[in-house]
C-alpha cells in the first residue's frame, strides 16, 4: 500500500527490515519484491543484490531477474556467457529470454549478430549511449522506432544533450501512434525537456496533462524558481520520500540548498541518499565536490576511494 501511493522510501525500509532474519520462501518473496521495486525505481545494481539473495534463498526463477538486472546495470561482459549457457537449460521458460538476450548482450559488447527489431530496440535501451541513431533509423516497426527514439532521447538528457534531446523529442511527436502508455512517456519525456531547459511557464501548462513520477519535483522546482522557498522545501522534501533512487532528484535538492547558502543541508542531503543507494555514482560524485566545498577532505577522500572502486577507469578519470 505504500509503495502503490508514492511512500517509496518508507514501504522500501519496512520491507529491507522485514526481510533481515528470515530465510528460505519468505527471505526469497521479499527479496524478490524489493528487487522488483528497485528495478522500477531504476536502481540495477540494487535490484540484482536482492534478485541474488532471492536465487540463494532458494527461488531459482530469480536467476533471471538477476540478469537482466545486471544486463540494465551495464555488466555486460559478465552477463554474457550466463545468458549465453542459459540457452541450453532444460528448462523453457529458462531458454526463451536466454537466446535473445544473448544475441543482444554480445551486440552490446562488439558482436555482430544480427538482429530484429525489438533486439535493436533493447540494445539501445541497455547501452545507455548517444551514438545509437544509426541503428534507431535502421528499426521498422513503428512501435519499436517511438521506444528507442526514447530510450535514445533520455540518453541524450542525461549527458546534457539538449539539441539532440529535442530532436527526438519532435521526432517522437511526429509519430502516429495509438498506443495511450507510448503518449504518456513521450508527455513526460516533454517535462523533462522544459525542466532542463529551466522553462518553468511551459513546465507549469505541459504538467496538467500528466502524472509523471517527477510531478512533485517540478512543482517545487517551480516554486523555488518563483520566490515561494518554503513551499519549494517542502515539496523538495516530498520528492526525496517518493523517489529516493532517482539520483537527478537528490541532485536537484542538495543544489537547491546550495543556492539558498544551506552549504551543511545539500550535504546532508546528499549524504543520506547514500545511505540508501550507495552504489549512486553521481550522487556521489557531488558528495565529494560538497564535502571539499565545506573542507571536509576525510569524507572527500573517501568518496573519492569508492568512485575509484565502482567506476570503470575510463570514467573515474
Amino acid at each position: 500500500w505504500l509503495y502503490q501511493n508514492r511512500q517509496t522510501e518508507l514501504a522500501v525500509s519496512l520491507m529491507r527490515d522485514l526481510e533481515q532474519g528470515t530465510d528460505g520462501i519468505q527471505s526469497a518473496h521479499l527479496n524478490n519484491t524489493l528487487g522488483l521495486w528497485y528495478l522500477q525505481q531504476n536502481a540495477p545494481s540494487l535490484a540484482a543484490y536482492r534478485f541474488g539473495k532471492a536465487v540463494q534463498a532458494g527461488d531459482t526463477l530469480n536467476l533471471l531477474n538477476e540478469l537482466f538486472a545486471r544486463t540494465e546495470n551495464g555488466e555486460f561482459a559478465s552477463v554474457v556467457p550466463r545468458w549465453d549457457s542459459l540457452r541450453f537449460s532444460p528448462l523453457p521458460h529458462f531458454r526463451a529470454p536466454a537466446g535473445p538476450m544473448a544475441k543482444i548482450t554480445r551486440a552490446l559488447v562488439g558482436g555482430r549478430d544480427s538482429l530484429g527489431d525489438a533486439e535493436k530496440t533493447a540494445v539501445v535501451f541497455y547501452s545507455r549511449r548517444e551514438d545509437m541513431t544509426p541503428l534507431v533509423s535502421s528499426i521498422n516497426d513503428l512501435s519499436y522506432r517511438a521506444s528507442a527514439l526514447l530510450f535514445l532521447a533520455q540518453n541524450h538528457l542525461k549527458r546534457g544533450n539538449m539539441p539532440a534531446a529535442e530532436s527526438d523529442l519532435r521526432a517522437l511527436q511526429s509519430l502516429t501512434l495509438n498506443d495511450s502508455t507510448a503518449k504518456k512517456l513521450i508527455a513526460n519525456l516533454e517535462l523533462d525537456v522544459l525542466w532542463r531547459k529551466r522553462d518553468w511557464n511551459g513546465l507549469g501548462r505541459a504538467m496538467g496533462n500528466t502524472d509523471s513520477p517527477r510531478q512533485t519535483l517540478y512543482q517545487a522546482e517551480i516554486a523555488a524558481a518563483t520566490g515561494k522557498t518554503a513551499e519549494a522545501e517542502k515539496q523538495y522534501a516530498a520528492a526525496l520520500r517518493q523517489l529516493p533512487f532517482d539520483q537527478e532528484v537528490t541532485l536537484a535538492v542538495s543544489a537547491f540548498y546550495g543556492r539558498n547558502k544551506n552549504p551543511d543541508r545539500a550535504h546532508q542531503v546528499l549524504s543520506e541518499s547514500l545511505q540508501t543507494y550507495p552504489t549512486a555514482t553521481e550522487v556521489r560524485k557531488a558528495y565529494v565536490l560538497q564535502s571539499l566545498e565545506l573542507n571536509l577532505t576525510d569524507y572527500a577522500a573517501q568518496g573519492m576511494e569508492t568512485l575509484r572502486q565502482q567506476l570503470p577507469p575510463a570514467d573515474y578519470q
